[in-house]
């Protein structure tokens, strides 16, 4: 497949020219994320060292044609979003991740805001297999409310209201996520169905979703990663 991991193994060593040859011969065809998804309002974070204390990340009109496999590519009708445990990280976090992140800024006290996105989380690292899927950040405040797989339940986490769990999953399967804010209230709904509502407040708020691993080296060995595949992804104001 386009997306084949082996050169993986160590992302930091060479690889040979042969092999290059073919991930890219196998790749020729494959669509750009964005002919898949709607990744105007988007912008995408790496594992990959910007050389500034930060990660690389891949702005508009950039993302339009981004197409970067393993971590990043169209396999059959998802994208796949990929993370290596022994990736590199932003400044506020100690874990890597392949994740979208909404380029506009918004409050919780106005309009009606609702991030929704299909994927199914497809692989975990194997000593600490937990993998954020969905989330809310904000400028000022950092980490708002996440929606994580912690095998084998999807959970809320958050500083304000704690930590939930909302549901026991089985790896692959697809689900459908979905987080409203409106009011000053956070209402989280798995395939259609309400899970969790809580009040809290705050400005310069966004939306992210992808694959943000929740371990590094310090927990699982540098060939571990995390995988989800997105169907569908959407935000709205």
């Amino acid at each position: 497949a386009c997306g084949q991991k082996t050169k993986h193994k160590d992302k930091h060593m060479g690889i040979t020219i042969v092999l290059v040859s073919i991930l890219l011969l196998q790749c020729v065809a494959a669509q750009d994320p964005a002919q898949l998804l709607d990744l105007n309002p988007f912008s995408l974070q790496t594992e990959f060292d910007n050389g500034n204390g930060g990660v690389v990340i891949i702005k508009q009109p950039d993302l339009e044609t981004y197409n970067n496999p393993p971590y990043f590519y169209t396999e059959n009708n998802y994208v796949v979003f990929l993370a290596y445990v022994n990736g590199s990280h932003t400044s506020g976090s100690e874990y890597p991740r392949t994740e979208l992140a909404e380029n506009q800024r918004w409050s919780s006290s106005s309009g009606y805001n609702v991030l929704e996105v299909t994927h199914a989380y497809v692989t975990l690292p194997q000593n600490r297999p937990q993998v954020v899927g969905a989330q809310i950040l904000s400028d000022s405040d950092g980490e708002i409310m996440q929606v994580r797989l912690n095998n084998p339940e999807i959970t809320v986490y958050s500083k304000v209201a704690g930590n939930k769990k909302l549901m026991a999953y089985n790896l692959g399967d697809t689900l459908t996520t979905q987080i409203v804010v409106t009011g000053n209230t956070i209402t989280v709904s798995l395939n259609g169905q309400q899970m969790m509502t809580w009040s809290q407040s705050g400005d310069d708020w966004y939306f992210k979703s992808g694959a943000y691993v929740q371990s590094n080296t310090q927990y699982d060995d540098p060939d571990q990663y995390g995988e989800v595949h997105m169907f569908n992804v959407s935000v709205s104001h």
